[in-house]
């Protein structure tokens, strides 16, 4: 599917503007590899323990009401899809809460004066 010699932002253009294309490759590796997914899914729990483990807490602990997830991105104020960051996987319930794109700036390491804000 990659074309060769091709820019992240040709690629990107290319996937938007062949979306069914896309998909229907990615339904067909899928099925056709089912034990590459499996295997991948059994390293990436291996690999990411911590990690699992700690959004998992999260999950339990905002469905019990032991967590309040805020309607607001604790970095800019806005409101929509909110995240949970976890700046250290060893204190799963300490969380900062961020929209997608502060959360995708927090671990790109932009703050808020290289920003503009």
């Amino acid at each position: 599917m990659k074309k060769p010699h091709c820019t992240l932002e040709q690629r990107r253009k290319w996937i938007e503007n062949n979306r069914e294309k896309v998909r229907e490759y990615d339904r067909r590796w899928q099925e056709e590899n089912k034990e590459k997914k499996r295997e991948y899914g059994r390293e990436y729990a291996k690999k990411y323990k911590k990690r699992i483990n700690a959004m998992a807490v999260v999950h339990r602990s905002v469905k019990s009401g032991r967590l309040k997830k805020p309607i607001h991105c604790s970095r800019c104020g806005d409101a929509g899809y909110i995240h949970a960051h976890h700046p250290d996987y060893d204190k799963p319930r300490e969380v900062v809460w961020f929209c997608t794109s502060c959360h995708k700036k927090e671990h790109l390491g932009i703050s808020l004066v290289e920003e503009g804000k």
